[in-house]
């Protein structure tokens, strides 16, 4: 077996995922649900509400592909950074799932170096207000190159243990918004 049901019922095919299969609802259903850091923070925190964060930081023309830029995750879960590394199959899987949300809604399948960035500030926004202290040094932050996000920690403490269904809505909205903005533009 290699296809999961998703929220509405779809059997969605991990190792051949059709863009036709793929829903907003689905997406957002799953990802108001699971939880960053897998599931190790103070509080509950969601995949979807650290996407909307993402999505709040990006400049207009990259916002949409802020907001799905871990859609992926609503079929294969938040896996940890380390199990990815030492998983490469599991990658795959991710990507080719990206691949059919992006094909679903018409985008380019590279994430803009935009979105990355803003991505690895909020991490280290999140990890600050949701994890505490580090037991170790995180290689992520090495560098000390973190792009600043005005508010950001107090945005993270604010969405940390919304309820999944305000959050859903909030993500299904905030997509809705941004496909209506981008047909305007075309």
């Amino acid at each position: 077996m290699t296809w999961i049901q998703t929220w509405s019922g779809v059997a969605l095919d991990l190792l051949d995922p059709k863009p036709t299969d793929i829903h907003a609802e689905d997406i957002a259903a799953a990802l108001s649900k699971i939880n960053r850091f897998t599931g190790h923070t103070s509080s509950p925190y969601s995949v979807a509400s650290h996407s909307l964060l993402v999505m709040h930081y990006a400049r207009p023309e990259h916002r949409l592909q802020a907001l799905l830029h871990d859609a992926a995750e609503y079929a294969v879960g938040d896996v940890s950074t380390p199990l990815k590394a030492m998983v490469p199959q599991f990658r795959k899987i991710e990507d080719r799932v990206h691949a059919a949300i992006c094909a679903r809604f018409d985008l380019p399948p590279k994430i803009p170096d935009e979105v990355k960035a803003i991505d690895l500030a909020l991490l280290w926004h999140e990890a600050a207000v949701l994890l505490g202290d580090p037991p170790k040094p995180w290689g992520a932050f090495k560098s000390g190159k973190i792009m600043g996000l005005p508010n950001a920690s107090r945005y993270v403490a604010a969405s940390a243990g919304a309820d999944p269904q305000d959050v859903m809505a909030s993500f299904l909205e905030a997509l809705s918004d941004e496909l209506t903005r981008r047909s305007r533009l075309n």
